[in-house]
């Protein structure tokens, strides 16, 4: 069985609204959270996704 201690080293690799809730939970409960300084959006990497990181078709050797 997993300790409530184990439980909040996993929740707190993740930054999900799951794990947030968790750790929320756990600090509640009395439990000892070591959570991140700051909460990063878990959607950031969308956004590198849509920015323009040039096009395939202005690489040279594929001319």
């Amino acid at each position: 069985m997993t300790s409530l201690r184990e439980m909040a080293e996993i929740a707190a690799r993740y930054d999900t609204a799951m794990s947030w809730a968790m750790l929320r939970a756990l600090s509640e409960v009395g439990v000892a959270v070591c959570a991140p300084r700051r909460r990063t959006h878990a959607y950031d990497h969308i956004a590198w996704c849509f920015r323009n990181h040039g096009s395939p078709m202005d690489v040279p050797w594929l001319l």
